[in-house]
């Protein structure tokens, strides 16, 4: 049963002076208070989840609770009145035969995931698990962490590194360390990892958040079983009560339709408040939206243009409220959405740090495909409820449900699920491809630099040094006249779908499906920069040192701007001084250079506030600009802007960039490595013009996405358009 819907159950019946019976579970044994309970009848009995190590799988048990948890049971009354408790056992086995306290879990427990953690700790002294697994006051059995290793090494996730003189150590491999800092069990990841390789992440990522979240995002009934069928259904047509995988999808389906439909009304109120906040030009019409935006955000503050994006994104306690009135109505659970959605974003973060970056992040866009709705294959003459059907189309829907089965059924393993995959990648419902035929992608991509006879990153090199690789495509082909091109002139090898299977990919984290197309900067960042530069805008300069590296390799930016006032004068540029990038909508000069098509791209290397690398200020500052210039080019007729912006580190991951850009309807075009070797002269600099180290750094392309969808708007299409979507 829901909490929060126990919670409201109690407060109004508290309000009715009526009596409350509690059917409680295993969260009676914590501390939690009720108030004005008045007895407490006791089964004594318990739960217990052990794992079983000859059967390799967990085995429930319902079993005597120890006394420890029986004391903590009878703690439910006597905090706010005195009560009494009944324990419905016989006194004499209470005390003689009950356990003193709780078997403690690490002995019921598989130790896979222990295990995992501690091999994939920076602590040398963690690295040795049966060690130190060994002191604990209560340890586990010996045969489990043996049990535990073993099947950590079958699946790839650890490995016996040989230290000689008779001497080993285990170690993770690339794919532990991404099992252990997934924030699921190593089944799940497993799950989660295997969807990847098959361009199925987003789907298989929610729905195993949803299958180990309580409560779920359909709202369950108590003792209301014909009722929760119906609630289910809504959803998911195919649900039936005995096939517990159906459930998962009527929730994944449920999940789906708030990320979109809730997330839509809400983007589209945020851009209005930024709007507001910023250019003043919409104050007017923001009085007469103010029953629309307090629902969101209450009154406006004065102090709220501080901010880089003016905390457009607070939840708000006005928020809170129009969230649970808009859940209520969709028979959703808020608080169940809104905690799933924010484990699918640190779980994408995890994805995207630099430390690990899968090959599989490039066979499905960064934005789930429920959330471009211009790719649905089914959007009309269906429930809007079953988001599964409208997203894939009825077809692609059972394909989809069957690949993700396949992979819940045998824990991770492709076999079964690479035909259902099959169909949907060829039928461009899970990866996004569009092209008949599309580059064999578990052969390694020819390193240019290294054809030219300059990779300065030799070994490390992430492409192939090989003259025998796949080499990128020739963008002026078939009418580039170099002989000694040193891309593909269309005479690689090619596959079809059609025609080939799947290859065999022993690296667990390489790619089964093809990549994206056009999702990896071919020739390098220094290609994309030259190719944009004919319209494009450099953000905070500071030094313009990276405007004149454009400039000798022979393709000059079209304009260049500095936070500070400027009076370098650069040949071949021009320059705006006091431009911020997060208030760009609202300068006059920027908005003719975007309305006439003069600037269709901007491009910002390594933004900083001027202070300390603080988590929030730089999530915001990514956040105002994403807004800023979105705004810029809406306003003023550009429907295919690009946003190009330059990080280090894991910077893309601690300042929530993907998150940011969703919200102000970018998606993640491609990215790449960024070596600002390849910029002869360029050495990045702060604003003081202090250099600073690169490390890691990587080009991440931004497009716009279709956010201001008319479907939400009122009749009229001016500043005071009122949002409709089911409040």
């Amino acid at each position: 049963v829901d909490i929060d819907i126990c919670l409201r159950s109690m407060y109004a019946s508290t309000l009715h002076h009526r009596r409350k019976v509690f059917l409680a579970s295993a969260i009676a044994d914590s501390s939690l208070t009720i108030p004005g309970v008045t007895c407490v009848i006791d089964l004594c009995r318990a739960l217990e989840v052990r794992w079983d190590i000859s059967r390799e799988t967990f085995v429930p048990k319902v079993c005597w609770a120890s006394r420890s948890v029986c004391e903590q049971r009878r703690g439910r009354t006597g905090r706010t009145c005195s009560g009494r408790v009944f324990r419905l056992i016989d006194q004499g086995y209470y005390i003689n035969q009950l356990k003193p306290w709780d078997m403690p879990q690490l002995e019921l427990s598989s130790c896979r995931n222990e295990v995992m953690s501690l091999l994939s700790s920076s602590n040398k002294v963690l690295a040795d698990p049966s060690a130190l697994l060994g002191r604990c006051l209560d340890p586990p059995p010996v045969e489990a962490i043996e049990s535990a290793v073993r099947y950590l090494k079958n699946i790839g996730a650890i490995e016996i590194q040989n230290m000689g003189q008779r001497r080993s150590k285990i170690v993770p491999t690339d794919y532990g360390r991404l099992l252990a800092a997934l924030p699921f069990g190593v089944n799940d990841c497993r799950i989660i990892v295997s969807a990847g390789q098959l361009g199925l992440l987003h789907e298989a990522l929610a729905l195993m958040v949803i299958s180990s979240h309580k409560p779920t995002p359909i709202v369950h009934h108590f003792a209301d079983p014909e009722r929760n069928e119906k609630e289910l259904q809504a959803f998911y047509p195919k649900y039936t009560a005995s096939n517990h995988t159906s459930v998962l999808f009527a929730n994944l389906s449920a999940f789906m339709y708030w990320d979109f439909e809730w997330n839509k009304g809400r983007t589209m109120a945020a851009m209005k408040k930024f709007e507001a906040c910023i250019s003043g030009e919409c104050v007017n019409s923001f009085q007469s939206w103010s029953d629309e935006w307090t629902d969101f955000f209450g009154e406006m503050k004065g102090n709220e243009t501080d901010a880089y994006d003016c905390n457009i994104w607070e939840w708000t306690p006005e928020c809170e409220i129009t969230h649970q009135s808009w859940c209520k109505v969709n028979g959703l659970n808020p608080t169940a959405c809104r905690s799933i959605a924010e484990a699918l974003c640190v779980s994408l973060e995890i994805l995207f740090n630099s430390k690990f970056e899968p090959d599989f992040l490039r066979t499905t866009p960064a934005i789930p495909k429920w959330c471009r709705p211009t790719e649905w294959k089914q959007n009309t003459g269906i429930n809007e409820r079953m988001m599964i059907s409208r997203v894939y189309g009825v077809a692609d829907a059972n394909n989809l449900c069957k690949a993700l089965s396949a992979l819940i059924d045998s824990q991770g393993k492709m076999t079964s699920a690479k035909s259902y995959a099959m169909s949907l990648v060829s039928g461009n419902a899970g990866s996004g491809v569009t092209s008949e035929f599309i580059r064999f992608t578990n052969r390694p991509m020819a390193c240019i630099h290294f054809l030219q006879g300059h990779c300065s990153f030799g070994d490390e090199c992430r492409n192939s040094h090989s003259p025998y690789a796949v080499k990128p495509e020739c963008r002026y082909y078939p009418n580039c006249t170099n002989r000694n091109c040193p891309y593909s002139h269309g005479d690689d090898d090619y596959f079809s779908f059609e025609d080939n299977d799947f290859p065999n990919v022993p690296n667990p984290l390489t790619a089964v499906v093809p990549h994206l197309p056009n999702d990896i900067l071919e020739s390098g960042a220094s290609a994309w920069f030259h190719q944009e530069s004919p319209h494009l805008l450099l953000l905070g300069e500071g030094d313009l040192s990276f405007t004149r590296a454009l400039i000798r390799e022979g393709f000059p930016p079209f304009a260049a701007s500095t936070l500070n006032h400027c009076n370098i004068m650069v040949s071949r540029t021009r320059i705006f001084s006091n431009i911020d990038a997060t208030r760009v909508h609202n300068n006059d000069a920027l908005r003719l250079l975007v309305k006439n098509e003069y600037v269709q791209s901007f491009a910002w290397n390594f933004p900083f506030t001027g202070k300390d690398e603080n988590e929030l200020i730089h999530t915001s500052l990514i956040s105002g600009a994403f807004h800023s210039i979105h705004l810029l080019f809406r306003q003023n007729g550009c429907i295919n802007g690009l946003f190009a912006m330059t990080l280090q580190g894991d910077q893309f991951s601690r300042w929530s960039v993907l998150r940011a850009a969703r919200r102000a309807g970018w998606q993640l075009k491609s990215w790449d490595l960024f070596n600002y070797n390849d910029f002869a002269g360029y050495v990045p600099a702060r604003a003081n013009g202090d250099p600073f180290p690169v490390s890691n750094a990587r080009i991440y392309i931004f497009d716009m996405m279709d956010v201001l969808d008319e479907s939400i708007y009122g009749e009229n299409d001016n500043c005071t358009k009122r949002l409709k979507f089911g409040i």
